[in-house]
């Protein structure tokens, strides 16, 4: 790096080695795609939401391949003709092997992370996005986790400890771990992975369910060979550019656009939370809405005020689904109404009333406790 430090006539010349991943050796089998990015090298090759990867190159994923360092791999083909096997279910329920060639982009891997809980995690050069199964399919030999595990070991939860006497990390809950569901519905392998790249100085503690028996082991993760992190420690700021109307036309022109995506992004995490894509957990209640407004408000007026029209576009969208006691169930009733000539009964209006009721009070109450005992306390 070549920086410009105050006092200083000349660039200063700072050389900054890239960073290792840590790694416990274990790797894990690959589950289907879960997403496909539109217009991506993987959508114009003729992938699809389900296919199974088994094969790039003719190197097998799994045995040859860690999953883990896919994205990595297609990085550093970007450009080139590259041959991707899949396992495809067709329509009579059974499966079979088609075989597709995709041109990956120049985009580094690991640039998008699964960042939370469920977040699956991505190759950007093609555009695709998997889950990994918790079932040690192979054992680097030589890494920590050699000789302490087997293959065929079912991984339940990760707890991140800080070894003792080892000062706080600020990553701490009241327990001084990091606890992390594994397997089922809980698709963490990949956000487990990148907590261990974060919380750099803790061990890593596994429950394994292995032959019916829960046991537990602790790791301590090594430095992984000829595999980096894309970044090198440094945080920068982010370029920011600040938009102003230069008339009231201009004004109401952009106030369309904004709540237009602003719609466009609550309608894609609506769809995420149904689709599984989206934990439930990442949702945060007032509580948790307070704290974001407070932290908006350190950054001016505006973009407080800002904030507050986001607030109130998703209130709108909210009001507008389709649940009894809503605006949007009302309308379904008028809907029905103007269809049929006929009023619902009012045995049937009684029962959806209640059910919307218990329903909206019960998303209060899940919130609420997300802010309190998930978010707060992190107690999962």
């Amino acid at each position: 790096f070549e920086v410009a430090r105050p006092g200083r006539s000349e660039p200063v010349r700072i050389r900054v080695p890239p960073q290792p991943f840590r790694s416990l050796g274990l790797v894990m089998d690959i589950e289907p795609i879960v997403a496909i990015k539109e217009g991506s090298p993987a959508e114009q090759a003729g992938l699809k939401v389900g296919d199974k990867i088994l094969r790039v190159n003719g190197r097998d994923v799994g045995q040859e391949l860690n999953p883990l360092r896919l994205p990595d791999l297609f990085a550093s083909l970007h450009g080139q003709n590259v041959k991707v096997e899949v396992k495809r279910e067709v329509e009579s329920g059974t499966t079979e092997d088609v075989t597709l060639h995709v041109v990956p982009e120049n985009r580094p891997g690991w640039v998008e992370k699964p960042f939370s809980p469920g977040v699956p995690l991505s190759i950007p050069a093609i555009g695709v996005a998997y889950h990994l199964i918790p079932t040690v399919l192979r054992i680097e030999p030589g890494s920590p986790a050699d000789g302490k595990l087997r293959e065929g070991d079912l991984i339940k939860k990760v707890e991140l400890v800080l070894p003792e006497g080892t000062e706080p990390d600020g990553f701490e809950d009241e327990k001084g771990a990091i606890p992390i569901e594994i397997g089922g519905d809980e698709k963490n392998w990949a956000f487990a992975f990148w907590m261990m790249q974060l919380a750099a100085r803790r061990d890593v503690r596994l429950t394994v369910s292995r032959e019916g028996q829960l046991q537990e082991v602790l790791l301590t993760p090594q430095p992984a060979k000829d595999w980096y992190l894309p970044n090198r420690g440094l945080r920068l700021e982010p370029l920011t550019t600040t938009l102003k109307a230069d008339s009231f036309v201009q004004a109401v022109a952009m106030g369309v656009r904004h709540t237009k995506n602003s719609l466009l992004d609550i309608y894609l995490t609506l769809r995420n939370l149904i689709g599984g894509l989206l934990s439930y957990k990442e949702l945060h209640g007032p509580i948790g809405i307070a704290r974001v407004a407070y932290e908006v408000s350190k950054e001016g007026l505006s973009k407080l005020l800002l904030f507050l029209g986001f607030l109130s576009v998703n209130l709108a969208v909210l009001n507008f689904l389709p649940i009894p006691v809503l605006d949007g169930g009302h309308m379904i009733f008028l809907a029905w109404e103007g269809i049929v000539r006929k009023r619902p009964s009012e045995r049937v209006m009684v029962a959806a009333t209640y059910f919307g009721m218990a329903f909206v009070l019960g998303l209060m109450l899940l919130v609420i406790y997300l802010d309190i005992f998930v978010h707060r306390l992190g107690i999962d």
